[in-house]
C-alpha cells in the first residue's frame, strides 16, 4: 500500500530535488557571503549530492521533453541547467573561491583568498565560523 503511495507521487521527486538544491545554494551563499560561514557544500560528500541531483533532475526533464513531449518540461530543465551554472558562478566552493588543505594531523581545512592579508580558515561543522590569521 505504502509503496503504490509512493510510486504515485513518483512525479515530484525532480521538482522536491530541484528545490532542496536550491534552498542548499541559497542557505550557502547567505551563509557565506553575509554572515561568513562555511558553507554545507564545501565538503565534497555534499558538493557530489548536490550536483547529482541537479544532473538527475536535467536528466528527467529531458527525457520527458524529447520522448513524452510535454512542453512545461522545457522551462522545468531550463531553471535546471541555469541553477547548475549559477552554482558553479556563484557558489565560493564550486565556483573556487574556497580551497580545502590538509593539515598534519588534523581534519582538512578550508581557507578564503587572502583579504587585507587576513586568511580565513573554515574547520569543523557546516556554517561554523572562521577562524582569521594574518597571511
Amino acid at each position: 500500500m505504502m509503496l503504490k503511495k509512493l510510486i504515485a507521487r513518483a512525479d515530484l521527486l525532480a521538482p522536491a530535488s530541484f528545490v532542496l538544491c536550491l534552498g542548499v545554494l541559497a542557505l550557502d551563499l547567505v551563509a557565506y557571503y553575509l554572515l561568513g560561514r562555511r558553507p554545507l557544500v564545501s565538503y565534497p560528500e555534499a558538493e557530489l549530492a548536490v550536483w547529482t541531483l541537479l544532473i538527475a533532475c536535467s536528466w528527467v526533464w529531458a527525457a520527458r521533453w524529447l520522448l513524452a513531449g510535454e512542453r512545461r518540461a522545457r522551462v522545468s530543465l531550463a531553471a535546471a541547467i541555469t541553477l547548475m551554472v549559477g552554482m558553479s558562478a556563484l557558489h565560493p566552493y564550486a565556483g573556487g573561491e574556497l580551497h580545502e588543505r590538509m593539515v598534519p594531523n588534523a581534519d582538512p581545512v578550508v581557507t578564503a583568498p587572502v583579504r587585507d592579508g587576513v586568511v580565513v580558515e573554515f574547520k569543523g561543522a557546516p556554517w561554523s565560523a572562521g577562524d582569521s590569521r594574518p597571511a
